[in-house]
């Protein structure tokens, strides 16, 4: 479940590796975010320093591109993956990151096209 104070892995090349969720934008507070549910992090842990495109602290929007609680699909199917992971945005909502590593699931392809552009697998 992706709710305020989860600690969720990027799966990008930005540099950043661990965030912590600070509020999400999208949904109510009775239901949890699905895939492409955006939401504002603060950047808790990064790769190497000296390359990263983002800094420890910082404050960046994500959307969420997998989740381990299971959503059920249109045709009656399950779809969970082994871990939460997010992909790392700036102020106009454009992905940071030139690519995207990992699986995504289907449902992500109609949201934007920028992120089907820096991604490869889709499940």
């Amino acid at each position: 479940m992706i709710q305020h104070t989860t600690h969720i892995n990027i799966a990008d090349n930005s540099g950043a590796v661990t965030v912590k969720i600070i509020k999400m934008l999208q949904g109510n507070s009775k239901a949890f975010p699905a895939y492409g549910a955006i939401g504002v992090s603060s950047i808790k842990l990064i790769d190497n320093p000296l390359i990263t495109k983002v800094k420890k602290g910082q404050v960046h929007k994500i959307m969420l591109m997998r989740q381990k609680r299971p959503i059920k699909r249109l045709d009656g199917s399950l779809l969970a993956f082994d871990s939460s992971a997010a992909l790392l945005l700036n102020s106009d909502l454009a992905p940071i990151a030139s690519r995207f590593s990992g699986p995504l699931p289907r449902e992500i392809k109609d949201l934007d096209p920028q992120i089907l552009a820096i991604s490869t697998k889709f499940f």
